[in-house]
């Protein structure tokens, strides 16, 4: 059997097979300079590599890989379904809701009134529109359909009815209405405003920095957007030294604008805290209207500072890291200078009350002005080795009054002594 009867034939590069191991090629070969040989034999060789790749690469439709095929299939569904519907919704009659002002605002309104809007429903479709009212936001809210069947062309009214309750403040209420329209199955109207209110304080007062003992100030203003006039009766702190002072004003006053107020006082409340530090407080304000109506409370929250009776002056003195003394070297004085001030009762006589390091030594004089005093911190010349710049240990130095601990102020300090040779 012959291979001309039985097989065709087959290139050595397809089947795999090197052509320089092919004794008929190396054969007819024989007569070419061995470079080209060589040459050829690698060109042969990229050519079956290449061919084999080809062979063996799996193209699949539109680029998906078979690991998302399935996901591809699906979403492909789902939009061959979506544009069926869009064609089907195009093509069928059907009814169409427009509401063409679906929010309204009633803005201030008074306490306890019931109020009413009228929402137009029309029907742009080419079949009867069915309406329903489904819920409302809540219980003060109703909404009344004056024809729950639209013929196309026709509109209808919904009215949304609210309480508006005594409680001061700002509402939205809604109402949702159900509808046959295959593109919007429900519509939501909606109501707002803000109820009025008898008596109107901050919620939140701040008073001026003080020192202690010394007296302290806030201003503020009362309104009503209810009653045409009204009296502050009184003002409760347990603040130390508090007390109140107030009068009419006019409504033109900046503080007023926007405020849709009728009636107005002005507040100046002063307070003298004993201790040093933040404090807060709360001040309850009474008014009564002039036509004989109850009285009505309001609770402020207040909140201060009270200074520290003592101050620290130093060009290098750092507020919350205080004084840097830096590097010092072992066997040599140094001092630093820092003046001093007491803020309040200039005449009372303070001291050193402590010092971290204790190889650490400060000196307090006074100086010519009543109240200041020069502090001398002394590093002496025969300190040993010591450091208090590390986040463990710092050093300080408190000031103050000895028989009075709340008349005192301390500030850190930092810095090492370190022998010559170290």
């Amino acid at each position: 059997m012959t291979r001309s009867e039985t097989s065709p034939v087959i290139p050595l590069w397809i089947t795999g097979v090197s052509p320089l191991l092919c004794p008929h090629f190396c054969k007819s070969m024989s007569g070419l300079p061995r470079i080209l040989i060589v040459c050829l034999s690698g060109f042969v060789t990229l050519a079956a590599v290449v061919g084999s790749i080809v062979m063996t690469t799996e193209y699949h439709p539109d680029g998906v890989k078979p690991h998302q095929r399935e996901a591809y299939a699906a979403k492909m569904k789902e939009i061959e379904r979506l544009n069926q519907l869009a064609a089907e919704t195009q093509s069928d009659a059907k009814p169409v809701a427009v509401v063409k002002r679906t929010r309204f605002a009633f803005g201030m309104v008074e306490p306890h009134t019931t109020l009413s809007h009228d929402f137009v429903v029309e029907n742009h479709g080419e079949m009867p529109l069915e309406l329903s009212v489904i819920g409302t936001s809540c219980k003060c809210t109703m909404g009344d359909l004056e024809d729950d069947t639209l013929l196309p062309g026709e509109s209808t009214k919904v009215t949304m009815t609210w309480n508006t309750g005594y409680k001061a403040e700002k509402y939205t209420q809604t109402a949702m209405i159900a509808t046959n329209d295959p593109l919007k199955s429900s519509l939501t109207l909606e109501v707002s405003g803000e109820v009025k209110a008898d008596f109107v304080a901050p919620e939140q007062l701040a008073f001026l920095r003080t020192d202690v003992g010394v007296q302290t100030r806030a201003t503020f203003i009362v309104f009503s957007q209810t009653w045409s006039d009204f009296t502050v009766t009184d003002i409760q702190c347990d603040l130390p030294g508090f007390g109140w002072v107030a009068e009419p004003i006019g409504l033109d006053a900046v503080a007023l604008s926007d405020s849709e107020a009728i009636s107005a006082w002005e507040v100046k409340a002063f307070a003298a805290p004993l201790k040093v530090g933040n404090f807060k407080a709360k001040l309850t304000v009474t008014a009564q209207p002039n036509n004989g109506g109850e009285e009505t409370e309001r609770e402020i929250a207040c909140h201060g500072k009270v200074r520290k009776p003592i101050n620290f002056y130093h060009p290098d003195i750092h507020p919350s890291t205080g004084l840097d003394l830096g590097t010092m070297v072992a066997g040599k004085e140094h001092n630093a200078h820092v003046i001093v001030r007491s803020r309040t009762d200039k005449g009372r006589t303070i001291e050193v009350l402590d010092v971290e390091p204790k190889e650490l030594k400060a000196t307090l004089k006074p100086m010519s002005t009543n109240g200041s005093y020069r502090l001398t911190l002394t590093i002496p010349a025969d300190c040993s080795m010591v450091v208090f710049n590390s986040d463990l240990k710092h050093g300080y130095v408190q000031v103050g009054d000895p028989n009075n601990e709340d008349f005192s102020n301390w500030f850190p300090v930092m810095g090492a002594v370190v022998p010559l040779d170290q």
